[in-house]
C-alpha cells in the first residue's frame, strides 16, 4: 500500500482540530461532572445537617433540657444567659419544646393541652427543612387539641378523637415548639405546666397508658457543630450518607429532574457513590466541594441586603423552599430550623439612622408613635446582641425588651426604647442595656399582621439620642 504523504498537509490540520476538540470535550466533561456534584451537595446539605442534628439531639437515655430520645420532647424551660455561647442570636421570648420524630413505620399523635390563650406555635419541619405544618395560636388551636402525624407511606384510619391528619413528606420530622414566656416567674407558673402537657404518643398506644421507652446512647454519634462535621466529611461519605437518608425521606415530586441529573454520578435513594470510578482530576476537585460550597453560602449570606430604615427584613423565600435548593442550603447553613414568615419575622439592624455601626459609647432611641407599635397578633420584642451575636452581661440581666415588660409610655402615648450602656434616669423600664463596644439588635414579630408581611409597616430607624 502506497501512502500519499502529499495529503498530510490537509489531514494534519484536521487531526489537530479533532484532538483539540476531544481535549476540550474531556475538560467540559470534568466541569459538568463537578457542577452536578456541587448541585447534589447543595441539594442534600439540609438533609444531612438535620440528620446530624437529630442524632446529637436524641442521643440520650431519657428526656432532659439537653435532649431527648426520638418521639419525645426536650423542654427548654429557661432562657440562656450571656454565659451561653453555643447558639448564635438566642431567643429570650419563648421556652422551647423540641422533638425529633420518626413516622417511617408508625404514625404518632401530637397532643397539645389547653394553653388558656397563651401564644404558642408548633412548627414541623420535614427532613429537607421545609415547614409542612405549624399548629398553634395562629391556626386557631387555642384549646386542647390532638393531631395524627403520619409518614409519606402511611395508610390507615384516622382516629375520631383527633382534630385532623398531618402528613409528613418525610419519615423524619423536627418539631420546634415555642411558648411565649414573660419571665422566670411566668415560666414557672404558666409555661412549664403547658410544656408538661405536651405529648407524643405512638398511634398503637393512643387511648392507652403510655410510658416512653428509654433511649439508647450511641457513642459513635459525632460531636461538634453539624456544619463543621460536614465541612470535614469526605465527599464520598457525604453522598453515601445522603443516599441512605433519601430512602426513608423521599425527594419531592418537583425534585424529579434534579434527581435524574444527580443519578448520573450515583447520587439518589439507595444508590452507591463510588469516587474511585472518576478520574483523578475529578476526584481531587470533588474533595474540595464542601469547603467551596460553604464559602459560597457564606458569601451569599454576608451580602448586605437592601435596608429599610437601617433594618434588614426578610418576609419571603423562607420556611418553604420548593426547588430553590441554593436558598434552602444557605439558610440551613446559617440557621437551620427557620420559621414561616406567617409565624415570625425577624428584622435585624446593625446601623443607626445615619448608617453608622452601633456602639455603646453612644446613646440611641427606638421610637414608636402612639398606636404604631409593631402590628402583631402574637407579641413582639427587641433583643440585644454583641458583635458576635451573643447576649450581653448587664446589671439587670435584661437581654430583650417588649412583651411582658412594664414599659413607661410618654404623655402623648408614644413609646421610646432606650438603647445604651448606662441606665436612663427615670426610664429604667424602657432600657435595653448595650455593651461598651459594637452591638446589633433584632426585632422579633410573632404572628405578624399582613402589613408586616407586605412591608407596608417597617420599624423606624434607631436614632442617636
Amino acid at each position: 500500500m502506497k501512502i500519499d504523504f502529499s495529503l498530510m498537509k490537509f489531514v494534519y490540520p484536521l487531526l489537530i482540530l479533532s484532538l483539540a476538540s476531544c481535549k476540550k470535550s474531556n475538560k467540559n466533561d470534568i466541569i459538568d461532572t463537578i457542577n452536578v456534584a456541587k448541585q447534589a451537595f447543595t441539594y442534600g446539605l439540609p438533609l444531612v445537617l438535620i440528620d446530624i442534628t437529630r442524632r446529637q439531639s436524641t442521643n440520650y437515655a431519657t428526656a432532659s433540657f439537653a435532649g431527648a430520645p426520638m418521639n419525645q420532647f426536650s423542654h427548654k424551660s429557661g432562657f440562656p444567659t450571656y454565659l451561653n455561647r453555643q447558639v448564635v442570636r438566642p431567643n429570650a421570648d419563648t421556652y422551647y419544646s423540641v422533638a425529633f420524630c420518626d413516622v417511617t413505620n408508625e404514625a404518632v399523635v401530637l397532643s397539645i393541652p389547653n394553653t388558656n390563650g397563651r401564644y404558642y406555635m408548633m412548627p414541623m419541619l420535614d427532613a429537607f427543612t421545609n415547614v409542612f405544618a405549624s399548629p398553634g395560636s395562629r391556626t386557631g388551636d387555642t384549646i386542647a387539641v390532638n393531631y395524627l402525624v403520619t409518614g409519606p407511606n402511611w395508610k390507615g384510619i384516622v382516629p375520631s378523637n383527633v382534630k385532623s391528619q398531618i402528613k409528613s413528606p418525610t419519615g423524619i420530622f423536627w418539631l420546634i415548639g415555642r411558648i411565649q414566656c414573660n419571665g422566670t416567674a411566668d415560666g414557672q407558673q404558666v409555661v412549664i405546666p403547658i410544656q408538661q402537657g405536651l405529648k407524643i404518643i405512638p398511634l398503637s398506644f393512643w387511648g392507652q397508658a403510655y410510658i416512653p421507652t428509654q433511649g439508647v446512647v450511641d457513642p459513635t454519634v459525632p460531636v461538634g457543630s453539624p456544619n463543621d462535621i460536614v465541612k470535614n466529611m469526605p465527599i464520598d461519605s457525604f453522598f453515601n450518607y445522603l443516599n441512605k437518608l433519601l430512602v426513608d425521606n423521599p425527594p419531592a415530586p418537583a425534585d424529579l429532574s434534579a434527581m435524574e441529573m444527580f443519578a448520573k454520578i450515583s447520587v439518589g435513594p439507595g444508590l452507591k457513590f463510588d469516587i474511585s470510578k472518576f478520574d483523578t482530576n475529578i476526584q481531587n476537585e470533588m474533595q474540595h466541594i464542601p469547603q467551596l460550597e460553604y464559602a459560597f453560602y457564606n458569601n451569599v449570606s454576608s451580602k448586605p441586603a437592601s435596608l429599610i430604615n437601617g433594618w434588614s427584613i426578610k418576609t419571603d423565600s423562607i420556611g418553604i423552599y420548593g426547588t430553590d435548593y441554593q436558598n434552602r442550603a444557605v439558610i440551613a447553613s446559617i440557621g437551620i430550623g427557620a420559621n414561616l414568615p406567617a409565624d415570625a419575622v425577624y428584622p435585624s439592624s446593625y446601623v443607626d439612622s445615619s448608617g453608622s455601626v452601633y456602639n455603646g459609647a453612644n446613646k440611641y432611641i427606638l421610637h414608636f408613635d402612639q398606636g404604631k407599635l409593631p402590628p402583631v397578633n402574637g407579641f413582639w420584642s427587641l433583643t440585644m446582641y454583641d458583635k458576635d451575636g451573643y447576649f450581653i452581661n448587664n446589671p439587670i440581666n435584661r437581654y430583650a425588651i417588649g412583651h411582658g415588660a412594664p414599659l413607661t409610655y410618654n404623655p402623648d402615648g408614644s413609646l421610646d426604647i432606650y438603647i445604651q450602656n448606662i441606665a436612663p434616669v427615670g426610664m429604667e423600664n424602657n432600657w435595653l442595656p448595650a455593651p461598651q463596644g459594637i452591638f446589633n439588635v433584632m426585632m422579633r414579630l410573632y404572628w405578624p399582621q399582613s402589613s408586616v408581611l407586605n412591608k407596608q409597616w417597617t420599624p423606624r430607624a434607631i436614632t442617636l439620642k
